[in-house]
């Protein structure tokens, strides 16, 4: 039987938004009818979510436009 998104926070707490409760159905569903293993199916929707958690956690990489914002340039230094 499919997986609704209301299914997904009984499966995992990470699924903490709409967002993520509808991606988890999506996969699970997916991986389901490909494999025909609900195990295999919770297992892999439950990484999708936590990988998706870890990302909205991890600090931003820096991009072209911020790179030394607020930095002087560097001067030589004199030799004594």
């Amino acid at each position: 039987m499919p997986w609704t998104h209301s299914d997904a926070s009984g499966f995992t707490k990470a699924a903490d938004t709409p967002h993520k409760q509808r991606q988890w159905s999506l996969v699970a569903n997916s991986i389901l009818e490909h494999t025909q293993n609900e195990g295999a199916a919770v297992r892999g929707a439950n990484s999708v979510i936590r990988h998706l958690t870890d990302q909205e956690t991890a600090a931003p990489a820096p991009s072209k436009s911020n790179l030394g914002v607020g930095m002087r340039p560097h001067a030589p230094q004199k030799k004594k």
